[in-house]
């Protein structure tokens, strides 16, 4: 975009007080109500064909960007929620277990004359403090990731300036969030221990009731398990709540990876639906006014030209009923094989000799339907009011696109065979699109030249390459939420054992055998919560692109199995990395000392 000083444009280009558009503000108290105004606009400057009216909620600039804001919202509301509901779970399991080790000392301070609510407050100080430490930990670092996205927000953007800022209300919200997610998660692991009576409580636990797990009755299955297995099915199936919290850490995290994955999925495909399937045109031609039929032919002459077709851009003004939309109708030849609409399941869409092929989305604005009439303005030509039928729905994920018969839509300008564009497909010989270029700009009839591979480009720049972004921190994100949930998991139960792996190794086994019977528990728990995970990503999916959808932008929501295997994997990475912490706990475990009896 260049600017010029305008009385240096009107010498340039030879024109005296000319304007093809009017900008300018509202006064206050019309501000948040601009239709009737804009109308009346219309109306006035009706006689020179006015292409639309648009209000600041309806620019182009304010759309992307306000759909980036509501998408950040609703981003910024579910992962914290999935974060804190596992963090809380996770403190649960760890306070659970502190007050069954330290059960004896609960029953003696009580016999002492402790009340049941300073010891209560006792243990809640332990979730407090983790709330405390967590919050201002997380408070710094999510002020240097919101100062990592401003940045990248700045260059995708190209804001002149956009500064992440200090806002210590926000941080003290996120602190206070925090501290009651901890102190909720430590109510639960406090309050078995508080109902015992001082002399029960003063007595170690005793040992849990044995009996056969419900696997051990399906005699076919438990034969073949060797002892380790059964070891470890006997472990996920007695410690029920903490598999239950395992389990639902591991959903949370497969569902962020399933989620991030199918983003990426979608990215991919909507690049491939628009510039691969729906157009197929190396260049595009856009002329500053209608030509006839002689530009095509003078089009197709250019060097390197394979095919030429031409199209016909003519913005309108859609009526039905009380609902009204502005938009514009794209008129291309019978048989057009550079511009193919296609509907939802990617199959091609014919063209109406007669009528529109309205997209999905402009149909849904206007209430329409299938075989509905819509009555139709044209702002140039004649500039009549028609009603037209609408043959065929297409779907698209950028814009609001209506397809007519390019003989037929002139017809309904006035105009014999009106011509707006060309769209040429190459050669792709480098030599031919230089010689190319260099006609083109010898051609003073052009308003613009797009190229696919240009705009292809241009997309993968504005959203692969942020999604690619947005994924590598979900990846991270569920990394967390894997290694925490997992090694909680896997410590707890050595601390709540440590007696059973003694003995283990006093009869033979080594670290590394005991730590394969934690890790194959880290495992069924992970993969178990992984694929039930799995059908809530698709669900955030499909909530992330109806948060991010827009007349102009919409997701599609894509999956493959690659997705889901993707994400298996990575659960099975994250595991596999959090045991090694697991296992250097078990070869630094003084087996002698707990094998010795403690009073």
């Amino acid at each position: 975009m260049f600017y010029l000083k305008q009385s240096y444009a009107e010498d340039v280009f030879d024109f005296d007080g000319a304007a093809n558009q009017v900008l300018g503000r509202l006064a206050p108290e019309i501000r948040d109500r601009p239709a009737a105004l804009l109308r009346r606009a219309e109306d006035m400057l009706s006689s020179y064909g006015v292409f639309s009216t648009t209000p600041l909620a309806d620019q182009a600039s304010n759309k992307y960007l306000s759909q980036e804001i509501q998408g950040l919202r609703s981003f910024g509301l579910v992962m914290p929620v999935m974060f804190l509901a596992v963090a809380a779970l996770v403190i649960n399991v760890l306070l659970t277990r502190l007050a069954e080790q330290q059960r004896t000392v609960v029953g003696t301070l009580k016999a002492l004359g402790y009340s049941d609510w300073q010891v209560f407050v006792h243990f809640l100080k332990f979730g407090l403090a983790v709330g405390l430490s967590g919050g201002v930990l997380g408070g710094i670092l999510g002020y240097w990731l919101a100062v990592g996205m401003t940045a990248m927000y700045r260059i995708y953007y190209e804001f002149p300036e956009l500064n992440n800022r200090f806002y210590p209300g926000l941080q003290v919200t996120g602190l206070l969030v925090s501290v009651v997610c901890a102190v909720l998660g430590s109510l639960h692991g406090t309050r078995a221990v508080l109902k015992l009576k001082p002399a029960e409580a003063m007595r170690p636990k005793p040992p849990r009731r044995g009996g056969a797990v419900l696997l051990e009755r399906i005699g076919w299955f438990w034969s073949r398990l060797g002892s380790g297995w059964r070891m470890v099915l006997r472990g996920v199936i007695r410690n029920r709540f903490r598999t239950a919290a395992g389990i639902f850490a591991a959903m949370m995290g497969g569902s962020i990876l399933v989620n991030g994955f199918m983003m990426a999925e979608a990215t991919s495909y909507l690049i491939d639906f628009q510039f691969k399937w729906i157009t197929k045109s190396d260049v595009d031609l856009t002329f500053k006014d209608e030509h006839g039929e002689a530009a095509l032919l003078e089009a197709a002459r250019l060097p390197g030209v394979d095919r030429a077709e031409p199209v016909l851009s003519v913005g309108c003004t859609f009526f039905n009923g009380p609902y009204r939309k502005k938009g514009g109708v794209t008129g291309l030849a019978r048989g057009a094989r550079l511009t193919v609409p296609r509907d939802g399941d990617a199959r091609a869409i014919r063209v109406p000799s007669a009528g529109l092929a309205m997209s999905r989305t402009m149909a849904e604005m206007l209430h329409l339907e299938r075989g509905e009439m819509v009555s139709l303005r044209p702002v140039k030509g004649l500039r009549r009011t028609h009603r037209v039928p609408v043959v065929e729905i297409s779907d698209s994920y950028l814009g609001t696109s209506v397809y007519a018969d390019i003989e037929y839509l002139s017809r309904l300008i006035g105009e014999e065979l009106s011509i707006t564009g060309v769209q040429l497909a190459m050669d792709r010989d480098p030599a031919h699109m230089a010689d190319l270029y260099r006609q083109l700009k010898q051609i003073p009839a052009l308003q613009a030249v797009n190229t696919r591979a240009d705009m292809i480009e241009s997309l993968q720049k504005t959203l692969l390459d942020v999604m690619w972004i947005f994924i590598g921190m979900l990846v991270l994100f569920a990394g967390i939420v894997f290694f925490g949930s997992i090694l909680n998991s896997s410590l707890v139960s050595l601390a709540e054992r440590q007696r059973e792996v003694a003995t283990l190794r006093v009869l033979g086994y080594g670290p590394w055998q005991i730590g394969s019977l934690l890790l194959r528990e880290s495992l069924i728990v992970t993969l178990i919560g992984t694929v039930l995970g799995m059908p809530l990503g698709y669900f955030l999916s499909v909530l992330t692109a109806m948060a991010y959808e827009s007349e102009m932008f919409r997701f599609p929501v894509v999956s493959s199995p690659g997705t889901y295997l993707r994400t298996l994997v990575l659960a099975i990475v994250f595991a596999l990395i959090t045991h090694l912490f697991v296992q250097r706990v078990i070869h630094r475990m003084n087996w002698l000392e707990a094998l010795q009896a403690k009073e």
